[in-house]
């Protein structure tokens, strides 16, 4: 073909509409239309030519600053096409190309035409250069009509922060519900946006911040008062925590907040799994009782009904924190039985800061297997049973409890007459460490259960004023090893400070102490029994002639201990007993032990 010549009918172009950083809603393209002839002014065939268009900022030479290649349908000459069409996203036709003059060099077929063709304006288009004119801060409010800068007048992204003076948009100048969260992009507004202070209760519509508005790292807390609690302690406030309780779980788990006040709780709850029900209390509060105070709650189902519903229950992985219970209808005079404070159904159980003033039982932790349960910080005075553990496959952990009359001292007499602090059914690997009761019947009790007995280590336990301290009725082969104790019985014809059983097991006590008003120190009448570096004072306070180790089974060792009080009577070793090591004691001679069994009962190095 011979040299085709371009004709230019018509180029339309608005500089500032084409920039790679325009509005959506204008295309940054160029309409372009032409006819092709030959030299002879002869119209072309009709066909598809491969078009290839250059911008250049100069009439001749010089680099194209953008290219682009098109097929093109040619009819009757005529062809009309879209410069920026083919490569839109990846090619836009740039900025600079209308900064200053510019040329349109047209390719076909691989034949360059000449001259190239100047790009100009269309007639409206001159009103864009007003933009490029209007000095900063010259459109002021007073020059806006009202409602002239309205939501629907502003693209979407089209202010953002940095063309914002600082303060420019206060809270006056702001209509009531003009700024929804559909106004907002995510992520937009953070905390160091926000002025202290700045977002209020009051700000905030009902409604407004519901939980799948929220990041997921934000759904740590849940307030039972946003589902309706009110705490006045007149209010049935059971099913405001329970359906937040319900919300947290729903959400994957999470706190529930139990601000200061008192919570009626006509019913029960129970915390789901990955739930955390905490009150206000770091530590417990630990005071005699004087009115409900902070974080409590009003416990009143199930009086006369010990096998009725647990006021809580803890699903596995679940937590009660820094929350006090307290039952209202409870009697000073003859306690009423009612169901189980807090009973944990799963492994992973934890209660954490928590007093319990008057419960009937406390924490039940052996009903239903409960491993790797968690105690610290418990406080209360249960007037039954305190805690219960039974069916722990796997590492029970109790530390920093203190059982008290923080309710009413006028109970000591019941509790030591009819109630029990710990109770251990089967667990494994248990570990008690600072714990104390006062005022029980028995203050550590092990017991043999359907599922077994308990092995563990006790350490820096005490009970004081009780009528048996340490009752071993039944222990795992593995033993119990208790250190540091200090344990105090009364001044009954029964109390003892340590009573082991014709099962009772193997028991180590080393480094524990023994004194008050009991009537003899330890009664063995079974098991395997250790005492090493004990200290013993203070029995036979009827002076009856009871010996401080009174052994009538099993199998016992008394070593390197201290016997205070010389002119009582030490250790009696009866003929029931296996074998008996008397070694290396102060305060006794050898002369002092009774020994029924003879030369199955080894007696040496103690001096008086």
């Amino acid at each position: 073909m011979k040299q085709a010549v371009l004709r230019v009918c018509l180029a339309l172009l608005c500089c500032w509409v084409l920039s790679s950083k325009s509005f959506a809603s204008v295309p940054p393209m160029i309409s372009y239309q032409g006819k092709l002839t030959d030299a002879e002014g002869r119209i072309v065939p009709d066909g598809i030519y491969l078009l290839t268009f250059r911008l250049y900022t100069q009439e001749s030479g010089g680099d194209p600053i953008w290219t682009e290649s098109q097929p093109v349908q040619v009819s009757g000459g005529l062809f009309s096409v879209l410069l920026g069409s083919a490569s839109t996203s990846t090619n836009p036709i740039p900025d600079a190309a209308f900064k200053g003059e510019t040329w349109l060099e047209t390719q076909v077929n691989g034949t360059t035409l000449n001259p190239r063709v100047r790009i100009v304006s269309v007639g409206y288009a001159f009103l864009a250069k007003t933009a490029e004119t209007v000095p900063d801060a010259s459109i002021t409010a007073p020059k806006l009509a009202p409602g002239a800068v309205g939501p629907e007048a502003i693209q979407e992204k089209a202010v953002g922060k940095t063309h914002l003076a600082n303060n420019a948009v206060t809270a006056e100048k702001i209509a009531d519900s003009s700024i929804t969260t559909t106004h907002i992009r995510d992520g937009q507004v953070m905390s160091s946006d926000l002025g202290a202070y700045a977002v209020t209760n009051a700000k905030i519509a009902s409604g407004a911040v519901s939980w799948d508005k929220l990041a997921p790292d934000a759904k740590l807390m849940i307030n039972v008062k946003a589902y309706g609690a009110r705490g006045d302690g007149v209010t049935d406030d059971t099913t405001a925590f329970q359906n937040a309780l319900n919300a947290a779980s729903q959400a994957g788990g999470g706190v529930v907040w139990v601000p200061a006040g008192t919570y009626k709780i006509a019913g029960h709850l129970t915390i789901p799994t990955g739930v955390t029900l905490e009150g206000v209390f770091r530590a417990p509060p630990g005071r005699n009782y004087s009115g409900a105070y902070a974080t409590t709650l009003l416990a009143y189902e199930g009086a006369n009904n010990e096998g009725g519903t647990p006021f809580i229950t803890l699903a596995e992985h679940s937590t009660l924190k820094g929350i006090c219970i307290l039952y209202p209808d409870q009697s000073m005079n003859a306690p009423i039985p009612y169901p189980w404070c807090i009973r944990g159904i799963g492994d992973d159980c934890s209660i954490i800061d928590v007093l319990l003033y008057n419960p009937w039982n406390g924490v039940d932790f052996g009903t239903y297997p409960c491993g790797r349960h968690y105690i610290r910080g418990l406080y209360g005075q249960p007037l039954n049973l305190g805690i219960y553990v039974d069916q722990c496959y796997d590492v029970g952990r109790i530390q920093d409890v203190h059982l008290w009359p923080f309710w009413t001292q006028g109970l000591i007499s019941y509790t030591q007459q009819n109630a029990t602090a710990f109770k251990f059914g089967r667990t494994d690997w248990e570990y008690v460490t600072n714990t104390f009761v006062l005022g029980y019947k028995i203050g550590y009790h092990f017991v043999q259960t359907a599922k077994g007995n308990c092995n563990g280590t006790f350490l820096s336990i005490g009970s004081d004023c009780s009528d048996i301290a340490v009752r071993v009725d039944s222990a795992a082969p593995f033993g119990l090893l208790i250190t540091n104790g200090q344990f105090v019985a009364n001044a009954t014809a029964t109390s003892v400070g340590l009573y082991v059983g014709p099962d009772g097991g193997y028991v180590s006590l080393v480094n524990c102490s023994f004194w008050g008003a009991s009537n003899r120190i330890a009664t063995v009448e079974g098991g395997s029994v250790k005492f090493d570096a004990c200290n013993f004072m203070e029995w036979d306070k009827n002076n009856t002639g009871e010996y401080a180790i009174d052994a009538s089974g099993g199998r016992l060792t008394v070593q390197g201990c201290t016997f205070v009080d010389t002119n009582k009577n030490k250790v009696r070793v009866r003929t029931g007993v296996t074998a008996a090591i008397i070694v290396g004691n102060q305060g006794m001679a050898n002369s002092d032990v009774s020994n029924a069994i003879g030369t199955k009962c080894s007696v040496a190095n103690n001096q008086r």
